[in-house]
């Protein structure tokens, strides 16, 4: 199975104005529900900001904190799309 993360949309928008709407919105938010993060859930996430690098590393990690669950792709649909890229 395969997930996309579900974001504070208002606070992600605050921190990066310029981002397009596409990379935190996609249609299974709207017929699939939302499983919300629970304690375990974050704490792979509080990992990341514990031990990898700020600086150094390439990317921007910042936008993790604004992960506030996840939603269910269907993975027969994902393939399909990966496959017409």
């Amino acid at each position: 199975m395969i997930y996309k993360p579900v974001y504070d949309t208002n606070q992600l928008k605050i921190a990066y104005p310029f981002i397009n709407r596409s990379v935190f919105f996609y249609p299974e938010l709207l017929s699939n529900q939302i499983l919300p993060l629970g304690n375990l859930d974050s704490i792979p996430i509080k990992t990341v900001f514990e031990h990898v690098p700020t600086t150094g590393s390439g990317c921007d990690k910042n936008y993790l904190k604004y992960i506030r669950g996840f939603v269910l792709v269907d993975t027969e649909e994902f393939k399909m799309r990966k496959e017409n890229i």
